[in-house]
């Protein structure tokens, strides 16, 4: 277990297929990914995460960073899973290619078996996302939860976000108690869905 962490005011720039931008592996706690400008892009096969956080991180601050996936294979920013995270201030621009995967998108938090050391055994809970900019994505914000995994995400804030030119804005799945809105949307195909939730708060949009 790492402690303390902080990666800040990083430039990265890659070129090519399966390639991460940040990406933490091992759990920490007291994690800060800010101020931070992340570019992928790949001609053939998609790229991975601009930023990237696994196995169970807690106390996690994402904040300021400013992201760019011109391919759009995997998520800009996923929490993969991650628990008492504030993720507010990002821009990320995605790609609007009608290629790109359909559970893929600008912002994700995902429950998935292979992604944390005790499996369904983790519950991912209390997270806030906040005055995010999110452009040209699939599924602007959402949250999911991937084939074998029983465990859900709990306690979810999702609200004064910008969602410009997405399929979905907003999407909640496999998800319990969660406020959403208000949030802004800007020619998106659909503002807002849900599946298989509980508890879900809607506040009115603008």
């Amino acid at each position: 277990l790492m402690n303390h962490v902080k990666i800040t005011n990083c430039y990265v720039n890659c070129d090519g297929p399966n390639n991460y931008g940040i990406k933490v592996r091992k759990r920490c706690t007291d994690l800060w990914v800010d101020n931070n400008y992340v570019k992928l892009s790949s001609s053939t096969t998609e790229p991975f995460n601009n930023i990237a956080i696994y196995d169970g991180c807690t106390a996690v601050n994402v904040r300021g960073n400013r992201c760019y996936n011109n391919n759009s294979g995997h998520s800009s920013i996923a929490f993969s899973p991650a628990s008492h995270v504030i993720c507010t201030g990002n821009y990320v621009e995605g790609s609007d290619d009608a290629t790109s995967p359909e559970e893929e998108g600008g912002i994700e938090f995902e429950t998935k078996l292979v992604h944390v050391r005790e499996g369904n055994g983790y519950t991912p809970e209390h997270c806030l996302l906040a005055d995010n900019i999110v452009k040209d994505c699939n599924w602007g914000i959402f949250t999911i939860q991937r084939p074998s995994t029983t465990s859900r995400l709990q306690h979810v804030q999702i609200r004064n976000n910008t969602l410009i030119n997405c399929t979905v804005g907003v999407r909640l799945a496999n998800t319990d108690n969660a406020h959403v809105g208000p949030n802004y949307y800007d020619n998106c195909t659909d503002n807002y869905d849900a599946t298989d939730t509980t508890n879900i708060t809607l506040l009115q949009d603008s």
